[in-house]
């Protein structure tokens, strides 16, 4: 069975609305709270948990928006995974493929979860380094999300043979 897969996983604007509804969210915490419309707070405290809930809101965003990055997930047929950044893809942009100098080789982790709707796919490089890339129906092309989600089901049965604990969405 071959299962070599190519996917460009673009950024979520799903996931970034949501991440702004939580923010935003935040920031009305921290101005109710701060306006004192929440009780008998003394104010150095009321000021305190305001800007903590506004400052935490900010810090999110930020790094939402510093998070955002186009990446390209090759799945040989063996089940060897390749990503590669918008940096290296940008590199490349003139050849159709990437050969073995380009993107970095890892491995799925047993942490990863599987969803009809949803991929949080956690990899771990040999360094020890790991990323959690969520791929969502939104951020890859419609057909690319169903054949990235079958060979991550298909790795997560091999990589796992002896834990039968593989999720609904892969049977």
């Amino acid at each position: 069975m071959s299962i070599a897969v190519s996917a460009v996983v673009k950024p979520s604007g799903f996931l970034l609305a949501l991440t702004a509804a939580m923010c935003v969210g935040g920031v009305a915490i921290g101005v109710v709270t701060g306006s004192g419309m929440g009780g008998e707070v003394p104010p150095v405290i009321r000021i305190a948990i305001a800007s903590g809930c506004i400052g935490a809101a900010v810090f999110v965003f930020s790094r939402a928006m510093s998070a955002r990055k186009t990446l390209r997930i090759d799945i040989s047929g063996i089940g060897q995974i390749r990503l590669t950044d918008d940096k290296a893809l940008a590199d490349i942009s003139a050849s159709a493929s990437i050969d073995a100098a380009h993107g970095e080789l890892v491995s799925l982790m047993p942490g990863s979860t599987l969803w009809p709707m949803l991929l949080l796919l956690s990899l771990k490089h040999e360094d020890g380094r790991t990323w959690v890339v969520p791929v969502l129906r939104d951020n890859v092309a419609s057909d690319a999300f169903r054949r990235l989600s079958v060979a991550c089901c298909w790795i997560a049965a091999h990589n796992q043979a002896d834990k039968p604990t593989i999720s609904k969405a892969c049977e």
